[in-house]
C-alpha cells in the first residue's frame, strides 16, 4: 500500500506496527532521517521520483534508504504523453546510476520482490 505521510510521519509510524498486514510504501517520503530509520525497521519501502532526485534535501534521504527498499514512482503526475513518461523513467535511471550506482533493473526487482511476498 502506498502511503502519503506528509505532515503525519510520526502518526503513520505509530500505527504501522499495530495494523501492518501489508507492505507499506512511503510515497514521496518527507520525514526526518530518524523517522526513516524507524520506517525501514518496520519494513517500509520508499518510492522516489525525478523531483526528489533533483532536490539536495531528498538526495540526502535517498542515500540513507537501503537499496533493496527503494522503488521508482511511476505515476509521473506531470507526464502528459507516453513519450514524457518514458523520458522521465530514463532520467530517473540515469540519475540513480550516476548518483548512487544503482541500475534501474535493481529497483524493478525490488517491486517484483514485493509482488511475490
Amino acid at each position: 500500500i502506498s502511503i502519503h505521510s506528509r505532515g503525519a510521519v510520526d502518526d503513520v509510524l505509530e500505527l504501522l506496527p499495530k495494523r501492518i498486514n501489508f507492505i507499506p510504501i512511503l510515497h514521496w517520503y518527507t520525514g526526518t532521517t530518524q523517522q526513516l530509520t524507524k520506517a525501514i525497521e518496520l519494513g517500509c519501502y520508499c518510492s522516489i521520483n525525478l523531483s526528489m532526485i533533483r532536490s539536495s534535501k531528498f538526495r540526502q534521504l535517498i542515500e540513507k534508504v537501503p537499496h533493496d527498499r527503494l522503488l521508482i514512482e511511476t505515476d509521473a503526475p506531470f507526464a502528459f504523453s507516453e513519450e514524457t513518461y518514458i523520458k522521465t523513467l530514463e532520467m530517473i535511471n540515469n540519475q540513480m546510476t550516476d548518483l548512487y550506482g544503482i541500475p534501474i533493473e535493481k529497483l524493478f526487482f525490488n517491486f517484483k520482490d514485493i509482488l511475490t511476498k
